[in-house]
């Protein structure tokens, strides 16, 4: 089972490194985003954080 925080992706800090800023419940973290290698994520987009990383783009509904 996976425990995932929904966050809103604000800033890509590295393409390089694959580390992006996403605010979950307010609070801004720096996620990784090495497991969406074929999603092409950009700030506004919303993700599904687990222990550091980005694990799934979703949608605004499935966010909210």
């Amino acid at each position: 089972m996976c425990i995932g925080a929904r966050g809103r992706l604000v800033e890509i800090l590295s393409e390089e490194l694959g580390l992006a800023t996403v605010e979950v419940e307010g609070v801004a973290r720096c996620v990784s985003l090495a497991m969406l290698p074929d999603e092409d994520v950009e700030p506004g987009d919303w993700v599904l954080v687990h222990v550091g990383f980005a694990v799934a783009r979703i949608d605004e509904q499935e966010a909210c």
